[in-house]
């Protein structure tokens, strides 16, 4: 499951329905605790559908717009999802980076952007970890997209949410930023895949951040030199809606109007890759995800037709490169190389080797390593073990069984190295290194036992029952009639009243109606969406 923390989504649109009705969208939650930032009337509630976040000139008068610049609505949430799981073989518009993979909105940006302490909020519930205040997530993703990011190193709250989400498991995807210098927050978090955005052609666009932080890179679009509206040659087409300000028809980007430039659209498509890697083998965990993300990748090539530039570490903030340069193959720079789904999927379908030490060694002694939590990927096994040792003085006594023992060196070290294989060919390698005093590795002393992950029971569609199921009033009797809602099946249990499409209510689950209508007004960042 892959959720999606950006500024909600458009769940009419034909390509991201609900669950339960024929899409693959589940209830999610808005964490915007600013009303003006939400734009939909009031703040956190469970409803994750986005009501724009256009921006007028008066708004940037506020505080929470400083900074800004007037503008219609974005759709930044569905035009993410839409790359991320838009749905397939429907027949309609596009087909999104994964098959079948749920995907969870989590409302984190609106008008102006959004509060850190917002998003780290999304972040926990959406890992499944209890906020207070708040409903628990039913469904826990193990991906989290974020198609956002603001400047400066990475918080201490990131960092301690980061922790907590990479111990569940859990990946962070993350924008690496459009400023064409140091990677932003989140994308250079300890942790977090960072993904810096490239050209049709492997080289990376001007605009995209660069630098260490980044794991790799995926295609942002970009529109080579096209004169003043003219068509853009390579966006990233996704879904989208037609509204200039509230939501209005459906739609696809298009490549003179609207098309898709940014870092905000190479994260999910890393993202969804992550969520084919995880259908394949549901054991990796987040470490295991970015590396072998980066394992798949392709190498960025080393010459371009339209440049000799070479990108180089962003020196400070001050340090732009603004145009595009061609990628070094260090990892220092756009990452380990190409996202590859096939390079990806076929290193996630590798077996995963494990082994387990003893607390404590002491010299001369006998040392077990223990390699029978090691796994394959889903519908695969194990097939043999081998084991070796570096020191001929100190040999393994078992080199082909799923465990083994060597003798402690009375000083020094020496390396024992465990190969497996599984049924289908594919190999994983662990290694140990044993001391006097200590057996030690980096390999999980388990690989875990749910490669194959359990599906998770489709949500029924929302249901509404109205009571009293009709009533009737006399204009201008003064009489009133109460009305409740119930709704199910959905934490969005709030509805919108209407007397002859008129509004006479927003998000209530009961109204009187009357002769005069009930008005709620509007009251009152660092982060914003990467575009």
């Amino acid at each position: 499951m892959i959720a999606d923390l950006d500024t909600g989504v458009r769940f009419e649109h034909p390509d991201l329905q609900w669950a339960g009705a024929g899409g693959r969208l589940l209830p999610g939650y808005t964490f915007i605790s600013d009303t003006f930032v939400a734009n939909d009337g009031d703040a956190q509630d469970a409803d994750a559908s986005d009501p724009g976040d256009w921006v007028t000139q008066a708004d940037l008068s506020r505080a929470e717009c400083s900074g800004g610049t007037a503008g219609n609505s974005s759709w930044h949430g569905t035009r993410t999802a839409g790359l991320l799981g838009a749905l397939s073989n429907n027949g309609t518009g596009i087909a999104g980076m994964t098959w079948s993979a749920w995907l969870l909105p989590v409302r984190v940006l609106g008008k102006c952007g959004g509060l850190d302490s917002d998003i780290v909020a999304g972040m926990l519930w959406a890992a499944g970890i209890h906020v207070n205040g708040v409903p628990d997530n039913p469904y826990p993703a193990r991906i989290e997209n974020m198609s956002l990011g603001g400047t400066g190193a990475c918080p201490q709250q990131y960092i301690d949410v980061i922790s907590q989400l990479t111990a569940k498991g859990v990946l962070v995807v993350a924008s690496a930023g459009n400023e064409g210098g140091l990677v932003d927050t989140p994308a250079n978090c300890p942790g977090v895949a960072g993904v810096a955005g490239i050209r049709h052609a492997g080289t990376k666009v001007g605009y995209s951040s660069l630098g260490p932080e980044v794991a790799l890179s995926a295609p942002a679009g970009n529109c080579v030199n096209t004169a003043p509206g003219s068509a853009c040659l390579y966006p990233v087409t996704s879904a989208t809606n037609q509204g200039a300000t509230t939501p209005g028809a459906y739609g696809y980007t298009d490549q003179v109007n609207n098309p898709n430039l940014g870092t905000s659209f190479s994260a999910p498509i890393v993202s969804g890759i992550a969520g084919l890697m995880l259908a394949a083998n549901g054991n990796l965990n987040s470490a295991q995800l970015i590396s072998r993300l980066k394992e798949g990748s392709v190498a960025f090539p080393q010459t371009s037709a339209t440049t000799t530039t070479m990108c180089h570490v962003p020196a400070s903030s001050s340090d732009l490169q603004t145009v595009e340069c061609i990628c070094t193959l260090d990892g220092q720079t756009c990452g380990a190389g190409m996202a590859s789904a096939s390079g990806a999927l076929n290193a996630a379908l590798r077996p995963t080797a494990a082994v387990k030490v003893p607390p404590s060694v002491g010299p001369g002694t006998n040392v077990t390593l223990d390699g029978s939590g090691s796994s394959a990927a889903c519908k695969r096994t194990i097939a043999s073990y081998q084991w070796a040792s570096s020191d001929q003085a100190h040999p393994v006594t078992n080199s082909n069984g799923p465990s083994t023992t060597v003798t402690a060196p009375a000083t020094g070290t020496f390396t024992v190295t465990l190969t497996i294989t599984d049924d289908a060919g594919k190999k994983d390698v662990a290694t140990v290194i044993i001391s006097s005093s200590a057996a030690t590795t980096s390999a999980p002393a388990t690989a875990g036992t749910n490669a194959c992950l359990t599906a998770i029971a489709v949500p029924s569609p929302v249901t509404i029952s109205i009571s009293p199921t009709a009533g009737s009033l006399q204009a201008g009797s003064g009489t009133t009639q109460s009305f409740s809602a119930t709704v199910g099946y959905t934490l969005n249990t709030q509805v919108t009243w209407q007397v002859n499409t008129v509004r006479i209510g927003r998000r209530f689950d009961s109204v009187c109606v009357g002769n005069s209508h009930d008005h709620r007004a509007a009251r009152q960042q660092r982060h914003q969406r990467w575009p």
